[in-house]
């Protein structure tokens, strides 16, 4: 049976504006510019002659605006310097094998001055931003007393818009000990809470080879470390007491237990979060919230926080170029982790006379998978994601 189209039925009268075209849109004439009574019909009268249209002022093209030149041009090359991590976005682009170096240059004064250089060792070196020296921010080092992970803490900004129009908003922390000092470099002109370069690097007066190998045994380092994280694919609650998604951007403070053989150059530690910070967004909160494992947990607390991160390293002890430490990061296998095994750098250093602290950074890049398996087969895969880079410290 051949079915004949309602709009086509009512096709001779004026009440098509209430039938639907063919692709489900509504068919209008009012917009369509056609009078049904200029049609030759002897039931419509004449249309009265429209007033002529007022002629509109042509407006004049407005000149497009020249975007501000990008915060790049680093031409920075070292062949020594600093052992550094480089990330963009939180995605680690220095080779795990060759680490990107960096030189720090502190200079007292009024104020106080850093510059932090640096070699990314990698294709977009030069879309990093050219090396600024940068005024300490009181405000920021005065914050926490200038005191942070168990040091001495300096924090530098520099925020202008030259003449030529190119905007620059970065900053660098410094944490020193009493034989060694990390960093932890962010380029943020971009906006949002995300550095869109960021890097971690660790340097300082290195332990002699001849006092190393004097010696013997296990020789046991604690401390603090510092971190930031990135989480995503993971449920929130529907608790209205959650403020904090899982799903953010974190600061993370914790504890560092280190040991270090020097006769036989293993090396290995754990890291244990105690703190999460991040900014609130859910039910109507704003501001900073920090999660402290070691108090009873509110409603902001996730699994993947309480989860540990597992350094193994080879230490070489090298007369010519002084001691390394070097090996990788894991999220705890203990809690179901799987890290990326190419994308989780660690390097170390052993600093001051008789091998007193040890000193380094790390990052990686860890899913959960769910389910874990079992005598069923896997499907419907459900993975939470972390991203994670510090500084760590131990004496």
């Amino acid at each position: 049976m051949r079915f004949v189209s309602l709009c086509a039925l009512l096709a001779t009268t004026t009440a098509l504006a209430g039938c639907a075209g063919g692709d489900g849109s509504a068919l209008s004439l009012a917009t369509s510019g056609v009078d049904i009574c200029g049609i030759s019909d002897p039931n419509c009268a004449t249309p009265a002659p429209k007033p002529p249209t007022t002629p509109t002022t042509p407006t004049t093209p407005t000149t497009p605006t020249t975007p501000p030149p990008p915060n790049t041009g680093n031409s920075s090359s070292f062949t020594t310097g600093d052992t550094t991590i480089a990330l963009e976005k939180s995605v680690l682009v220095s080779a795990k094998a060759t680490p990107a170096l960096s030189k720090l240059t502190l200079v007292a004064g009024s104020p106080n001055t850093a510059k932090f250089e640096i070699d990314t060792k990698s294709a977009n070196n030069a879309l990093w931003p050219v090396a600024k020296t940068m005024d300490e921010y009181a405000y920021g080092t005065n914050a926490s007393g200038g005191v942070g992970l168990g040091g001495t803490y300096n924090e530098y900004r520099s925020l202008s818009t030259s003449s030529a129009g190119t905007a620059q908003d970065e900053e660098l922390q410094v944490w020193t000990w009493g034989n060694s000092y990390a960093t932890q470099y962010r380029d943020v002109t971009a906006g949002g809470g995300e550095a869109s370069h960021q890097a971690w690097s660790f340097g300082g007066t290195k332990t002699p080879k001849a006092a190393m190998d004097a010696i013997v045994g296990d020789v046991s380092y604690t401390g603090k470390f510092g971190a930031t994280a990135k989480t995503s694919n993971w449920v929130d609650s529907t608790l209205v007491s959650q403020t904090v998604s899982h799903n953010n951007i974190w600061r993370v403070e914790g504890d560092s237990s280190l040991t270090a053989n020097f006769g036989t150059g293993a090396f290995s530690g754990t890291l244990t979060p105690q703190l999460w910070n991040a900014y609130q967004t859910m039910n109507g909160a704003s501001g900073f919230h920090t999660i402290d494992l070691s108090a009873p947990l509110d409603a902001n607390y996730a699994g993947f926080m309480s989860s540990n991160i597992v350094l193994k390293g080879t230490i070489t002890n090298n007369i010519t170029t002084g001691n390394s430490i070097t090996g990788t990061a894991e999220m705890d296998t203990g809690d179901g982790w799987l890290t990326n095994s190419t994308t989780n750098p660690m390097y170390a250093g052993v600093f001051g006379a008789n091998a007193d602290e040890i000193t380094g950074a790390f990052a990686l890049e860890a899913t959960a998978p769910a389910p874990l398996g079992g005598n069923l087969p896997i499907n419907d895969d459900r993975r939470g994601y972390i991203e994670m880079s510090g500084v760590f410290n131990g004496q």
